[in-house]
């Protein structure tokens, strides 16, 4: 009986799976129908639910690289700003020192021409002090240092030891530009030198700045005026004439009556910057190394000539110094 009531069961259960099967079924497809491409496309609502959430996903990409970007530009920025004041002070200090510096030439070569028609030599060593390092000063000191030597080729003839002394002054003031990059005032420089120790009665070491300034130059003029000094300096006469003009010296008040030949050391160089009608011998006033001055060959002292005397003369003066009067032909026989 029970057995029997169970089996009349049976068939009810098997008609209810079926029907969840086609309920799923059904479900599913409306799953299908809410996700379809279709409906999104034909629901306008949709679109603008999913053109707001893409505008909004624009936007917060883009609020992201901004951000990012804002960032990258905040950790660079100070030192972006350092360097931009630093060109900025560097310019400025540039801008100031290039105008200072400007100043300052025309300073000092408005001081140089104002002491060239007096000619003091002590001016133009205050000029080169003041003004070092510039090429108004560098000109000064090649002034200075011939305007010493000539007053100490006058002087030696006076006062033997104040005139060494002035020439001592013209070696110190020439000797600060031999390392001078300006080769016309390394020349020059060079040229005081010579001439200097030469007055001096030192001929070796004359002899070794005459060939120094045949050297430095490429005017075949001036190679072969300093190579005719040194040759003279070498030579018996040259020798003797400056061994007895080292140990001269002379009295003051008495009479010099020696030849001139004897008398006379060499002549000082020309301090002129420029021959007539010939610009190009003028000191630069810009300081641009424009119109440096020609070393002339004229510069270099005359060779003194030693005559042939009229009968026996003695080189060699008596011994207080004083020579007696002798009648000599002093014809030049260069």
């Amino acid at each position: 009986m029970v057995s029997s009531i169970m089996e009349v069961g049976r068939p009810a259960q098997n008609l209810q799976l079926p029907m969840a099967r086609v309920h799923r079924s059904q479900v599913f497809r409306q799953e299908l129908t809410d996700r379809s491409p279709w409906q999104e496309l034909t629901d306008p609502k949709a679109n603008r639910m999913k053109s707001d959430r893409r505008h909004e996903l624009e936007q917060n990409v883009l609020a992201d690289r901004l951000g990012a970007g804002i960032e990258s530009v905040q950790s660079f920025l100070p030192t972006a700003i350092g360097a931009i004041v630093v060109v900025t002070v560097l310019a400025l200090g540039w801008g100031l020192y290039s105008s200072s510096s400007q100043r300052k030439a025309s300073a000092a070569w408005t001081d140089y021409y104002f002491n060239l028609e007096a000619g003091d030599a002590d001016a133009f060593a205050d000029i080169a002090e003041k003004y070092d390092g510039s090429v108004a000063g560098a000109w000064a000191l090649q002034t200075a240092g011939n305007g010493y030597l000539e007053n100490g080729l006058q002087t030696l003839y006076v006062n033997k030891a104040d005139g060494e002394a002035l020439i001592q002054k013209a070696i110190d003031e020439f000797s600060k530009l031999e390392s001078q990059s300006d080769p016309v005032l390394r020349s020059k420089a060079l040229l005081g030198l010579a001439q200097a120790y030469e007055s001096l009665g030192e001929i070796d070491k004359a002899a070794g700045y005459y060939d120094r300034v045949a050297k430095s130059t490429t005017q075949p003029r001036l190679i072969s005026k300093a190579n005719e000094r040194i040759a003279f300096l070498n030579s018996q006469p040259g020798k003797e004439f400056y061994a007895w003009f080292k140990s001269y010296a002379p009295k003051p008040g008495a009479a010099i009556t020696l030849p001139e030949n004897f008398l006379n050391p060499p002549t000082t160089p020309d301090i002129e910057f420029s021959v007539p009608g010939d610009t190009s011998g003028s000191p630069p006033t810009d300081g641009s190394g424009a119109n440096l001055p020609v070393l002339d060959p004229e510069d270099l002292p005359k060779i003194p000539d030693v005559a042939e005397p009229q009968g026996e003369l003695e080189l060699t003066p008596p011994a207080d110094g004083v020579a007696d009067e002798t009648s000599v032909d002093t014809s030049s026989g260069e």
